[in-house]
């Protein structure tokens, strides 16, 4: 089902991507291990990064269409 919203889809699935890294950083194994760790760590930046710029794109889209008054 297409999201009436632009952009929500992937926003959504970034954040549930997310979600699962962060669980993988609670897991013992991930946490006593420096190098999967530092990788989680980058991996959630990249993912912040990228929920970032397309939350600016929807606002963008949003403004294009009219649907923000100013």
């Amino acid at each position: 089902m297409k999201s009436k919203t632009p952009y929500y889809d992937q926003i959504q699935l970034l954040i549930n991507e997310m979600d699962i890294v962060l669980a993988n950083l609670q897991s013992e194994s991930v946490r006593n291990n420096p190098r999967l760790r530092d990788e989680s760590m980058k991996r959630i930046n990249e993912i912040q990064k990228q929920i970032h710029e397309l939350k600016i794109k929807r606002i963008a889209s949003d403004m294009n269409l009219g649907v923000i008054s100013r």
